[in-house]
C-alpha cells in the first residue's frame, strides 16, 4: 500500500518511478501478472537509464509471457536489447535469451 500511496501522492517524484518498480515486484509475487505489467510499464516511461531499469525491462516481458501476451514480451525484449543489453549483468542477458526462446521470438 505504501508504494501505491507514494505513486499516487507524489506521481512527478525523482522516486516514483522506482516505486512502480517495486509495487510491480509485489504484485508479480501474489501472481498478479496483470498489475504486475502495469507497474513495471508505469516504471519504464521514458525508458530510464537506471540501475534498475534492465531488470525491470526483463520482469516486464515476463509479466507479459505470464499474462499470456508473449508478443508484447517479444517486443519488451527486444527494447531490452536495443537499451539495457550492454549494461545488464550477464544473468540478466541469459534470463533475456531464455525468455526470448520462450516466447518465441524472431
Amino acid at each position: 500500500r505504501a508504494f501505491e500511496a507514494f505513486t499516487t501522492a507524489w506521481p512527478d517524484a525523482s522516486q516514483t518511478a522506482e516505486a512502480w518498480f517495486r509495487l510491480g515486484q509485489l504484485r508479480a509475487m501474489k501472481g498478479d501478472a496483470n498489475g504486475a505489467v502495469a507497474a513495471y510499464a508505469s516504471s519504464l516511461k521514458g525508458w530510464p537509464k537506471t540501475s534498475w531499469a534492465p531488470e525491470s525491462t526483463m520482469r516486464l516481458a515476463g509479466a507479459l509471457g505470464d499474462a499470456n501476451r508473449p508478443k508484447e514480451a517479444c517486443a519488451a525484449l527486444s527494447q531490452f536489447d536495443k537499451l539495457y543489453a550492454k549494461a545488464a549483468t550477464a544473468e540478466t542477458r541469459a534470463s533475456g535469451k531464455s525468455m526470448a526462446t520462450k516466447y518465441k521470438c524472431g
